[in-house]
């Protein structure tokens, strides 16, 4: 049975492979955001900080994607 980190690898791997494929139908600010989130490891605080939302629009934009 994998172990938890490598689950959590492989969803992010999984989500960066979809990222890549629906790319080009997000808005900027979503590309923004999901990268900033996956590629780049950034906490909801620094992205929001980053992009002068609040923290809970970038959750809005990660969570409804």
């Amino acid at each position: 049975m994998p172990s938890m980190n490598e689950t959590s690898l492989a969803s992010r791997e999984r989500v960066l492979e979809l990222l890549e494929s629906y790319e080009p139908l997000l808005t900027e600010r979503q590309k923004q955001t999901l990268d900033a989130y996956y590629r780049c490891d950034l906490s909801f605080g620094e992205i929001a900080e980053e992009s002068g939302i609040t923290r809970a629009g970038v959750s809005v934009i990660l969570h409804w994607l």
